[in-house]
Parts: structure tokens; C-alpha cells; sequence
């Protein structure tokens, strides 16, 4: 038995390091798991073999489409023609209205196009593009709510299309009311607009701190550009297949804003795209804070993360309130929802209780391992 003790002594160096080395590991890399289970709510909903499954599966649908750099250049192309007043492919038929009739829209569609529901605003005109070319969600704002994104997830993941654009404008109305919104300005809002604003009311803030000296139509203009990068934002961070089909190069993510007075689209820069997806992988909870998401709603008896989204089974009172409501992002709806999975202070609290336990153990071994060492042998 004091043979055995001896060697476990001469080995308590090596304990030591392990024990340390297996501490920064966990201080390293739980954290970080634990804040993206909290924080990106939505990855939940595919597993990662699930999610390589449909990566794979899809990779021969988009090999027989045009490239992305092919397909930016016909619509850059179609634009020009606009101005120009050469359109070429808005000539219908009856030989393009019977194709229409028995095409499938995945062997045509070339791009996926979320723009504002402004008459102003003609998405297959601007671009002179005809029937079956381009997938298009139009909202005011261009927002990026769930219903928006569960029609463009479908151009995406079932019509292959290997762009997907985020158009603005200028002089947009829905960006205005924002600002009137954030100017305490009493301006009439009817029902349902002011959860659609609320999806713009980051933007605008960001385009003030950025920019404190802008007013009128300054910033306007600036806020227009700021909310198309909080719509792909938004986009990255609720639907995971949009950030999976973009990281593996199937699909190109664009933002673009569209001038009214000359028709032309102004192209925004692709690194900051490429930079926001990058930072909600790494950490989405930044992402979050900086671009101040609206909380989401779901209808109870519709989502799959119905039990991890609402707190308790709603009284009769809440479930009328809840029906009479829509399931978009709603801020004032924040009291009936909770983060996904755990809070944030039951994984703090959890992570501190495991690591001072760990700790406790260790040192319970490292005074024994001393004890044992400090005992001399009798004579």
C-alpha cells in the first residue's frame, strides 16, 4: 500500500498539469457552446449531419444553374437595359405563358430578390427580367421577417437559385417612418405597422451613431443602406440554411439599393456581407446585440420549438391575445417569450457551480497527495 502511495505522489506533477490543461480547455471552448446554444436559437433546428445531408443533396441542383458571377452580370446587365430603355426579355407571349404553366420553377429561377413592396419599386423590370427568372418577396422596408424568409429559404433550398439580393431604396417610406418613430413624432400608425417598423428602428439608430450631425434626407439615404445590412443580417441569424448555403459558396448573398430618380442599382460592398455572417458563427450573440434583433413570436400549435420558446401553457385570456396577434417579431411580445433553451444566468450560474466543483476536487487531491507526501516511513 505505501509503494502505491509513493508512486502516486511521484506522479502528482503530471496530475497537476492535466487537471490545469483539462480547466483551460473547458474555460476555452464551454463558453462558447454554451452562448451559441443560447443565442442562435435557430440551430437547433438542424443538427449538423442533418444540415451537411442537405448541403450534399443540394450541390448537383445547383451545379446546373448559372453562376452566381454569371448571374450578378445578367442582372447588372438587365439594369443597365432599363435605363437605357432596351428592354429585352418582359416581351410575353403565348408560347412563355404556356412554358409558365407546366415549368418547373427550379430549372429557371436564377435569383431570389427580398425588395420593397413600393409601387416605385418594379423588381423584374428594373432588373428586365421575364417570367420564371427571378424568385421575389416584396415587403415595405424589404424586411426580414420569419414569413419573408420561410418564402426565400424556399427559393434557396428548393428552386437553387444562387443568388439571393436584399434590395432597398431610396426615399423609402417604411425607413422614414422609423425615423419618425425615433423622432417622437406623432404620426398616425394603424394595426400592424408598427411591429413591421420595429425591424427597421436598428438601422436607423446605428445610421445616428454613425453619423450624429445627419438629418433629413442625409439620413434617410443612410439609413436606407444600414437597413439593407439589417435585413441580411437578420437573415443570417434566423435561418441557418441561408448562412450553411452562402459559407459553402452555393449561394452569394447581395445587397444593392435602388435609386428613384435614375433607375440605377447601387452595388454595397460584399466584405461587410461576408463579415456579419463570420461573426454570427463566431459569436452570435454579438451579432445580436449590435444589430438588436426583435424577439420572435411563433404560433404555439405550428412550431417545432413551441416548448422552448414559451414559458408555460398560456391562460385563455393569453391564447385569445396570442390568436388575435401575427407571428411576426414583435417587441412588446418580449414578455411572453424567454430565450431559447436556458437563460444566460442559468448557464453563468451553471458553469460557475461546475467549475468551483472541479476546483474543490482538485484541491481535496492536492493536500492528500502532500499529506501523504509529508509523512515519513518509521524507523
Amino acid at each position: 500500500m505505501r509503494e502505491f502511495v509513493i508512486g502516486f505522489v511521484r506522479v502528482e506533477r503530471k496530475i497537476k498539469l492535466c487537471g490545469m490543461m483539462m480547466l483551460a480547455i473547458a474555460m476555452v471552448f464551454c463558453p462558447r457552446a454554451v452562448m451559441g446554444q443560447v443565442n442562435d436559437p435557430y440551430a437547433a433546428e438542424y443538427p449538423e449531419h442533418e444540415m451537411a445531408r442537405m448541403i450534399d443533396s443540394m450541390r448537383k441542383k445547383f451545379a446546373n444553374k448559372p453562376t452566381s458571377e454569371r448571374v450578378l452580370k445578367q442582372l447588372q446587365t438587365g439594369n443597365r437595359n432599363f435605363i437605357n430603355q432596351h428592354i429585352e426579355n418582359l416581351r410575353v407571349n403565348r408560347e412563355t405563358l404556356e412554358r409558365a404553366t407546366i415549368a418547373d420553377q427550379s430549372q429557371y429561377a436564377i435569383a431570389s430578390i427580398l425588395a420593397c413592396s413600393d409601387s416605385r419599386v418594379p423588381v423584374e423590370l428594373i432588373f428586365d427580367q421575364g417570367i420564371l427568372s427571378v424568385f421575389v418577396n416584396r415587403v415595405a422596408g424589404n424586411v426580414a421577417g420569419v414569413t419573408q424568409l420561410g418564402s426565400l429559404e424556399y427559393g434557396l433550398a428548393h428552386l437553387y437559385t444562387p443568388v439571393f439580393l436584399v434590395l432597398g431604396h431610396e426615399r423609402c417610406g417604411a425607413v422614414q417612418a422609423a425615423i419618425d418613430v425615433l423622432d417622437n413624432k406623432n404620426i398616425p400608425l394603424e394595426e400592424n405597422i408598427p411591429a413591421l417598423v420595429e425591424n427597421i428602428k436598428p438601422a436607423v439608430l446605428r445610421a445616428n451613431q454613425m453619423h450624429p450631425a445627419a438629418t433629413g434626407e442625409d439620413l434617410l439615404h443612410i439609413a436606407v443602406e444600414e437597413n439593407v445590412y439589417q435585413q441580411i443580417a437578420q437573415s443570417f441569424y434566423i435561418s441557418p440554411i441561408t448562412r450553411e448555403l452562402s459559407r459553402k459558396n452555393l449561394v452569394r448573398v447581395i445587397g444593392a439599393v435602388y435609386n428613384l430618380n435614375d433607375g440605377t442599382v447601387r452595388w454595397l460592398p460584399e466584405e461587410k456581407i461576408a463579415e456579419i455572417r463570420d461573426q454570427i458563427d463566431r459569436d452570435p450573440f454579438s451579432v445580436k446585440v449590435e444589430y438588436q434583433f426583435p424577439n420572435l413570436r411563433v404560433p404555439m400549435k405550428e412550431s417545432p420549438l413551441t416548448s422552448q420558446l414559451v414559458k408555460a401553457a398560456p391562460s385563455g385570456e393569453e391564447l385569445a391575445e396570442q390568436q388575435d396577434q401575427n407571428a411576426y417579431p414583435l417587441s412588446h411580445a418580449s414578455k411572453q417569450t424567454v430565450p431559447i433553451h436556458r437563460s444566460v444566468g442559468f448557464w453563468i450560474a451553471f458553469s460557475i457551480i461546475t467549475l468551483l466543483v472541479a476546483s474543490l476536487i482538485a484541491l481535496i487531491i492536492i493536500v492528500y497527495v502532500k499529506w501523504i507526501r509529508n509523512m515519513k516511513p518509521s524507523a
